[in-house]
Formats: C-alpha cells, structure tokens, sequence
C-alpha cells in the first residue's frame, strides 16, 4: 500500500529552489528531468470525488488517488496503480456500483460505461520537480490552461495488513514532516492562497463557458 501526503504551496520562489539561493539552504537538492504529461479523469458528476476517489489515466495508465485524510491543501492518499489495484480499491468505495456491474474481476473500462462514467476534466501538465533533503519530493505543476501549483509532497510504502490506527500514525507522522520540512525551509514555500490542478480547471472551465458569445 503506497501513501502518499503532499501540501500544497505557491510557487513564486521556483528560481530559488532551482538555485538552492534561500537561506539556510537545502542540505541535499536534485533536479529531476522536466516531464510532460496527459491526465484525464473520470467521474459521474462529482460521485467519485464526494466519495473520495480520484480516478484518471496518465499518458494511458490507470491510476487512483484514494483520500484518507487532510483537506484540499493538506492531503493525505492511498495511491493505487495499475488495473488490478484499482479495480479492488473501487470496489472497496463503491459497492453499490459494483454489485449492478455483475463480474467479481471488472474490465474496468466496461466498468466506467456501465455506471456511466465519464472524462470530466483533460489536463495537460508539465512538471519540474525536486528530490530534498533525501525524501522530499517538491513539485511545480504548470497546465495547459494556465495554472500553476507546488507541492510536497512523501511517500511511504505501508503493509497491506497493519490495523488502521498503526496506518493512521504513520500519515500524521508523514504530514508533521512536511509540516517542519515546509517551516524550515519557508524562503522556499511562501504563504498564500493555492489551488489543485483540479479545481482551478473547472474554475476555468466555467469563466471560459460564461464568457462564450451566444450563437
């Protein structure tokens, strides 16, 4: 089981972390390769996201982020990838869907047309993002549509076994390292407003429908 916590920042200092320039400095900074990638996500409405399922294909590969804690800027997942995974962990959240869907192993695109589920959001994004201090990941997402966010975000492989409270332990524990990562390192992470990718694209998405000339 990966678990995954991540808050979100603003990223006006993004010339100061590629240059490690604030003080004090990052004792450890790597620059990974620019990526550019393909996210389109899934849902009925918003029934998966008010379920806590975010669930989507990155350059064509099924990936779901399962929410377990935290808020919209401080987050807290269970990362799934991959068919199988994913097919069990909507299972898990959904089973009024599955038990009308018939088959105990879902073909998961059968799945979304038979519970009528459906693209809602295309983003193209390309990402810098940043290996700190050993463990740390930092991300700069900048999308096709003109939205910028930061995150940082740690991960941690979980047993699938472990009772609840040991797993719940384990993400406040993740969530108050980043919490001091974040206060240590403050030049590199300014205070403010941000939103998720997501959000803001549907933000966008309605200005851009309000604004439409009549035909």
């Amino acid at each position: 089981m990966l678990l995954e916590v991540e808050r979100k920042f603003c990223p006006s200092a993004a010339g100061l972390i590629t240059c490690n320039a604030g003080s004090p400095p990052f004792r450890q900074i790597l620059r990974h390769r620019r990526q550019v990638f393909r996210d389109v996500y899934y849902d009925h409405g918003r029934f998966l996201r008010n379920a806590g399922v975010w669930l989507r294909r990155r350059n064509k590969r099924w990936e779901a982020k399962l929410k377990v804690g935290g808020d919209y800027k401080y987050s807290q997942f269970q990362e799934v990838k991959g068919k199988t995974a994913i097919d069990a962990a909507i299972a898990k959240h959904l089973q009024g869907l599955i038990s009308r869907t018939g088959p105990r192993h879902l073909d998961l695109p059968l799945f979304l047309g038979a519970c009528r589920i459906e693209p809602v959001a295309d983003i193209e994004t390309m990402r810098d993002s940043w290996t700190a201090d050993d463990e740390y990941t930092i991300v700069i997402d900048t999308t096709d549509f003109g939205h910028t966010v930061g995150e940082v975000e740690l991960e941690h492989n979980h047993p699938e076994l472990v009772q609840e409270d040991a797993k719940n332990d384990m993400l406040k524990q993740m969530d108050q390292k980043i919490a001091v990562f974040m206060q240590r390192y403050a030049w590199a992470f300014p205070s403010g407003q941000c939103k998720g990718k997501l959000t803001a694209f549907f933000e966008w998405k309605n200005r851009a429908t309000e604004q439409k000339p009549f035909e």
